[in-house]
């Protein structure tokens, strides 16, 4: 395998996180007026970042029931979330009324185009897909350059020297610099950070009182390159309570602190044995080829008018078999 082979990153897809993004925006509609900018979209987005990034890899994973180990800790973790009580594709106003079927109806049939394609889906019930993504990246394939497609903050603890996020609202590649940036804190402090903090979107309430921006003032070191752990943030915190309400607040709240921190982290502490031999299998039997007449067939049997099926196996030919040649080298 030559250097440039090694080089290439693997792609991980956070499946759910980029589908509802393309679901709400895509104005894309079937020949029989279903909508269907979750499946063409979601589809079109994986090529253009095939194209940007030339992954030798992709891998897709679904997610199924949520996490039962983080419902056991706090019963209202994610319990905010219901997003088929909204409407979701804002691009049609009030023409078309949005249903769970329809969502669930281009959710089957994303799954089932995917397939025509050469790229990897990991699905895993009772787990999140964070979970899994973090388990390839941190042991699977922990040597390998990494790309995650999210528009998901969660995974800003996994940025490092080999890996970055690709965001789809931002269009653009991030890195961990960007994380130290942006918010005075480093990846790897990140975690920590959210656990004091709270999730708001996640519904896991933190420390009254304090946000990112009070944290970074109180503890300049968790912008520094160096891990710090809740042993650090509370007894310090502990030991400077002359310093004000927040800085006790945090030395009192040891409990709320590491009951979110098993919430936020991602590793694979969160995953069952059992769990990990299907990511395995899934990965280790995956075959990467293209059937372009499958997909055509099938994007014509659904009405998907709008997916150029030619351009999109052009983009995903870089995760076949074949030898990958350098750009700017053609093939005769």
């Amino acid at each position: 395998m030559n250097e440039q082979q090694n080089t290439r990153p693997i792609l991980f897809v956070d499946l759910f996180n980029v589908f509802t993004r393309q679901y709400a925006a895509h104005p894309d509609m079937t020949v029989n007026g279903s909508q269907s900018g979750g499946i063409v979209g979601t589809i079109k987005s994986i090529a253009n970042l095939c194209n940007l990034i030339k992954p030798k890899a992709v891998y897709v994973i679904w997610e199924s029931g949520g996490s039962s180990k983080r419902k056991a800790i706090m019963s209202e973790y994610k319990g905010n979330r219901n997003p088929s009580s909204k409407k979701l594709n804002r691009f049609y106003g009030e023409d078309i009324p949005d249903t769970e079927d329809n969502k669930v109806w281009q959710i089957e049939i994303l799954a089932k185009a995917l397939k025509s394609l050469p790229v990897c889906q990991v699905y895993v019930k009772n787990c999140e897909g964070d979970d899994v993504i973090a388990y390839l990246q941190k042991r699977k394939f922990h040597n390998e350059n990494c790309v995650i497609f999210s528009g998901d903050k969660d995974f800003y603890q996994l940025l490092d020297g080999r890996t970055k996020i690709y965001d789809p609202s931002k269009k653009i590649l991030l890195n961990d610099k960007y994380v130290s940036l942006q918010f005075g804190i480093t990846p790897q402090n990140f975690a920590l950070a959210k656990a004091i903090c709270g999730d708001t979107s996640d519904n896991v309430p933190g420390v009254k009182g304090v946000g990112f921006k009070t944290l970074r003032k109180l503890f300049p070191a968790l912008g520094l390159n160096q891990d710090m752990t809740i042993e650090d943030i509370v007894s310090q915190s502990r030991a400077r309570s002359d310093e004000g309400k927040g800085i006790r607040s945090i030395g009192l709240s040891e409990d709320v602190i590491r009951r979110n921190w098993k919430l936020v982290y991602l590793d694979s502490a969160m995953l069952s044995s059992d769990q990990i031999e299907k990511i395995e299998y899934a990965i280790d039997n995956h075959n990467p080829k293209i059937e372009k007449l499958t997909l055509k067939n099938f994007a014509l049997e659904h009405g998907l008018r709008s997916l150029d099926v030619d351009s999109i196996c052009v983009s995903f030919m870089c995760l076949t078999r074949l030898s990958f040649r350098p750009l700017g080298e053609q093939v005769g």
